[in-house]
């Protein structure tokens, strides 16, 4: 715990990832990476692999971007560093990792993707829209975009801050998640380059028993079946919070879905 707060107070952030939580939720994801290792290692090992393949089938190229890149523990930066000649891992803070750091191609960029990090700094008793972006849509060097466990993630820090000076009714919170999922598919669809998304589909929460409470949809009515989505590739099981790992004896696994585009 004392590691985790001297890390809190001496990692570089800004003003907004400290506000919104961003920076306490990545210390807090390195910890249970720690803590979690054997029951995420397939995980971490897939999230990989899918990465990994598309970089195959594409070849490579000039500029990779990684959104949602965190500590990379997902992220097979070897290939990445091997096969493209720039490597953009970005996130909304990122914590010390010096061997990454000094790496010659890897550049860790600080963004909010969501778009609205500040709009709720400067409002934060209201839910701000998230707005169209089109940041890097216009660099003709980006050969391969992964969006990395992020999409169904985007609304979480935002309505925690609100909700935390206002109360949100569940249709209003429910309506900012697919607002924010369809902002990013949307923007993800622009780029002229492949693009891979990882995302997790649904939520199954267990009782101490290993029943299950209760199964949360987080993709719901989104799809990937169209003209610029080719659909499922693949799928599977990530035990967030494994038994145990909660005071509260719940244990939390989350279905993965992994989608490309048709480019």
């Amino acid at each position: 715990m004392l590691a985790e707060i001297f890390e809190y107070w001496t990692t570089p952030a800004a003003p907004w990832a400290r506000k919104l939580g961003y920076l306490s939720e990545a210390i807090a994801i390195k910890a249970r990476h720690r803590r979690c290792a054997v029951p995420w290692a397939e995980h971490l090992a897939r999230s990989k692999a899918a990465i990994t393949a598309i970089v195959e089938e594409t070849g490579g190229g000039n500029t990779v971007v990684v959104l949602g890149a965190g500590s990379c523990f997902d992220v097979p930066i070897e290939i990445l560093c091997e096969r493209f000649d720039q490597v953009h891992l970005v996130d909304a803070v990122h914590l010390r990792l010096p061997a990454l750091s000094r790496h010659p191609k890897v550049e860790r960029i600080v963004r909010d993707v969501s778009g609205v990090a500040e709009l709720l700094v400067t409002c934060p008793s209201r839910l701000a829209d998230p707005p169209d972006l089109d940041w890097l849509l216009g660099d003709a060097a980006i050969d391969l975009v992964v969006s990395l466990n992020l999409a169904s993630q985007l609304s979480v820090m935002p309505l925690a801050y609100v909700e935390k000076r206002r109360s949100v009714d569940e249709k209003s919170a429910n309506l900012f998640h697919k607002n924010m999922m369809a902002q990013h598919f949307n923007w993800l669809q622009r780029f002229h380059c492949p693009a891979l998304v990882l995302c997790d589909a649904s939520r199954t929460i267990r009782d101490k028993s290993g029943s299950v409470i209760a199964v949360e949809p987080l993709l719901d009515a989104m799809t990937f079946d169209g003209p610029v989505w080719q659909g499922l590739v693949e799928k599977w099981i990530w035990p967030v919070a494994p038994p145990k790992e909660r005071s509260d004896g719940l244990s939390i696994e989350n279905e993965v879905h992994v989608y490309r585009n048709r480019r």
